[in-house]
């Protein structure tokens, strides 16, 4: 079995591949975040209307370079709809990845507000970020970022796993 969309996080080097690639690269540490298609072509994400504002457009771009790379995934097998690919990651140089997190949350809200996409979105990733901390203040404070992702819409399959 081949991946059909791949969600890469901190990459030296993306490669080319017939579905295309798109990808988010910081300069200052030489990595990228990117989303490759390996069985499906990928788009460029156009620029979005949320269900606030019909006049004014948002780019889904990430304001802090490599926290998440998005695509629009079209032509997948078996005739499964298009979705959105979000590759997240939370990013820890220069910042904290909780407050890189937190700016590519801010970035992204207005894509899962956007009618066309809002139901049919992927995101993974390696956000850094994680709730088994013996440390009581620090632990509620990563959970509040988890449940702030989770507030997007989506499904946490490693809660439902366990």
């Amino acid at each position: 079995m081949r991946p059909t969309v791949a969600l890469v996080q901190e990459a030296r080097v993306i490669p080319e591949t017939p579905g295309g690639q798109f990808s988010s690269r910081a300069d200052d540490v030489g990595y990228a975040t990117a989303v490759v298609g390996y069985g499906a072509r990928l788009e460029r994400l156009p620029d979005v209307t949320t269900r606030y504002s019909r006049r004014h457009t948002f780019k889904i771009d990430p304001r802090v370079p490599a926290t998440f790379a998005v695509a629009r995934v079209v032509d997948l097998p078996d005739d499964v709809e298009p979705l959105v690919a979000i590759s997240l990651y939370g990013r820890m140089a220069p910042l904290y990845a909780q407050t890189g997190v937190l700016r590519a949350v801010a970035d992204l809200i207005p894509l899962f507000d956007t009618p066309a996409f809002n139901r049919r979105i992927v995101l993974g990733g390696d956000l850094n970020v994680y709730d088994q901390t013996s440390d009581k203040v620090m632990r509620g404070r990563l959970q509040a970022i988890l449940a702030l992702v989770e507030s997007l819409g989506l499904v946490n399959l490693l809660k439902m796993t366990q």
